[in-house]
């Protein structure tokens, strides 16, 4: 069990679960619909999917990690806590999963769900190894995976048709995730320059990395704010998104001022920014749900 709990890694992608709620809350602003039980279905199997990312990632690595003692340690199948055998049983179990929960959303969410899971899988699947692509495939598969299908499965639970501003918080949410995949490209900078390993950092060099994710974040929030502009919302939501803002930034500063989301030593400012920032986008889209689903006045 402890290896099992340690493939997933669910602390590392807990606070993706906000943005399945996200895009259920674009439906519930522009159309005229009321939210429900299926949104915690679909939030479970994003949930899984996410999950199954990280299983096959390190089942994939497990042969890497084991030479390195710090991903031998966190990789339960390259310290030998988990066998292999074990570890592809769990993902059987946690795609079937994931897969029936989608289905109970519409056939619009099972397919959305369905790219999402087959993205995972070709991410770090050896024979294809998106996340080894020396063309860009590496941050578009991962920012898809972890940021605009996750919105859009929680979307489609209540709609069968686009609208602007859904594609406006895909987009936001998209480019988010390209800022993260950078900033952790730039993490591993030297290690993967110094095994050979040919990413979209490596081609592009640190400095105009650091451009393009500092780009991301301008065109994430200038996204997000034209997805507001279509969409319906209390006047209170605005007073909550800034105290939010204010207490995520002000644990930072008093507690967390050196590490970013992952734990790790930030790299930047907006490493530093991370965990305040992860912290405003959950408490806002948390009261804003339960006020949608009618237990706030």
């Amino acid at each position: 069990m402890a290896g099992l709990i340690g493939l997933s890694r669910w602390k590392e992608q807990l606070p993706l679960i906000s943005l399945t709620v996200l895009g259920a809350l674009v439906a519930f602003s522009v159309h005229d619909i009321r939210l429900d039980w299926r949104l915690l279905l679909v939030m479970v199997a994003n949930f899984l999917t996410v999950t199954f990312a990280f299983m096959i990632n390190d089942i994939e690595d497990a042969a890497d990690d084991a030479k390195n003692p710090h991903s031998a340690k966190r990789n339960p199948v390259a310290n030998g806590t988990l066998d292999i055998r074990t570890a592809w049983a769990a993902c059987v179990v946690v795609v079937v999963t994931a897969l029936i929960l989608y289905a109970i959303g519409g056939w619009i969410v099972l397919v959305v769900g369905g790219v999402n899971l087959l993205l995972s899988f070709l991410y770090s699947w050896r024979p294809v190894r998106l996340k080894s692509s020396t063309i860009g495939l590496d941050i578009v598969s991962h920012t898809l995976m972890l940021g605009g299908l996750l919105p859009l499965a929680g979307y489609f639970i209540y709609s069968t048709e686009f609208h602007p501003a859904i594609v406006m918080m895909v987009l936001a949410c998209t480019l988010g995730s390209t800022y993260g995949q950078l900033y952790n490209q730039l993490r591993d900078y030297e290690t993967d320059k110094k095994v050979g390993i040919v990413n979209v950092s490596i081609r592009l060099g640190e400095r105009l990395t650091w451009v393009a994710a500092y780009g991301a974040i301008v065109l994430t929030l200038l996204c997000g704010w034209q997805a507001f502009h279509y969409m319906d919302y209390p006047s209170w939501l605005v007073w909550v998104i800034a105290g939010s803002v204010i207490g995520g930034f002000g644990y930072v500063w008093f507690f967390a001022q050196e590490i970013d989301a992952g734990g790790k030593p930030a790299l930047d400012w907006t490493g530093r920014l991370q965990l305040g920032v992860w912290f405003a986008l959950t408490i806002s889209i948390s009261i804003w749900v339960v006020w949608a689903m009618g237990y706030i006045p």
